[in-house]
C-alpha cells in the first residue's frame, strides 16, 4: 500500500491520520499503535490532507478531484475544485482551508459554510503544497516549473513569486516564528529562505533523490 501523506499529527498529539492511494483515509491512536477509524469516500487516491487545528475533523483531497470535509461519523462536505486537489491546509485560527489543484489556482474556503471564499494565483502550474504563516496572513504555494509564490490572504496580492528550482516544487513549509520557508523539490534539494522575499538562504541541500516532503 502506497501512503500518499503521512504522519498528520491531530492537535492533541493522540492521533494520526494517513492518507493512501486506495482511497482510504486511516486514523491511528499513536499510545496503542491501532487503527480507531476508516473513512471511506474518495474514488481514488488521497493527494492531500490536514487536521483542522481543534479536533473537528479533517480535510483530505483526491485524485477524484474531490475536497471532503470529515467531522463526526464519517461525514464529508464535497466541493468539485479544479482538478486532482493535490494539497491542503488548515489556516491556525481553523476558519478557512486553502487547497491547491492541477488548474494552478489556490482556493480559500469558509470552515464553517464549506463555501469558496476567494482564490489566488494562478500559480506557474500545478499546486503540489500549500502552508500558512503561523501569523495566518499569508499562505504560500509550492508548484511545478520551480515555483514557490506567496500571497496576502486578505487583500489576495502576491508578495513573492520565485522559480529557482530546477523542477517542479512539492512542499513548503514555514518556521514556527514565520521568518523563514523551506521548499522541497522533485530536483532532489530543500532550500531555506528568507518568508519576506523568497530569497534562498545558503547552498541547497542535497538529496539522493526527489524530495515530497518538508
Amino acid at each position: 500500500l502506497e501512503f500518499r501523506r503521512v504522519l498528520f499529527r491531530s492537535p492533541d498529539g493522540r492521533s494520526l491520520a494517513t492518507a493512501a492511494a486506495d482511497g482510504v483515509v486511516r486514523v491511528w491512536d499513536t499510545d496503542r499503535g491501532v487503527e480507531t477509524e476508516h473513512l471511506r469516500g474518495h474514488a481514488g487516491a488521497v493527494w492531500s490532507l490536514d487536521w483542522a487545528p481543534e479536533r473537528g475533523g479533517i480535510a483530505t483531497g483526491g485524485a477524484d478531484g474531490r475536497l471532503r470535509l470529515w467531522g463526526a461519523g464519517g461525514r464529508a462536505n464535497v466541493a468539485t475544485p479544479g482538478g486532482r486537489v493535490l494539497a491542503a491546509a488548515y489556516a491556525p485560527d481553523g476558519s478557512t482551508l486553502a487547497t491547491g489543484a492541477d488548474d494552478a489556482e489556490i482556493r480559500l474556503w469558509d470552515t464553517a459554510t464549506f463555501t469558496e471564499r476567494g482564490r489566488l494565483g494562478p500559480a506557474p502550474g500545478r499546486v503540489h503544497g500549500v502552508a500558512w504563516s503561523p501569523d495566518g496572513r499569508r499562505v504560500a504555494a509550492a508548484s511545478d516549473e520551480g515555483g514557490l509564490t506567496v500571497w496576502d490572504a486578505a487583500t489576495r496580492t502576491r508578495l513573492v513569486a520565485v522559480q529557482d528550482h530546477v523542477r517542479r516544487v512539492y512542499a513548503v513549509a514555514f518556521s514556527p516564528d514565520g521568518d523563514r520557508m523551506a521548499t522541497a523539490s522533485e530536483d532532489r534539494t530543500v532550500r531555506l529562505r528568507d518568508a519576506r522575499s523568497g530569497s534562498a538562504i545558503g547552498p541547497a541541500l542535497a538529496h539522493p533523490r526527489r524530495v515530497f516532503c518538508v
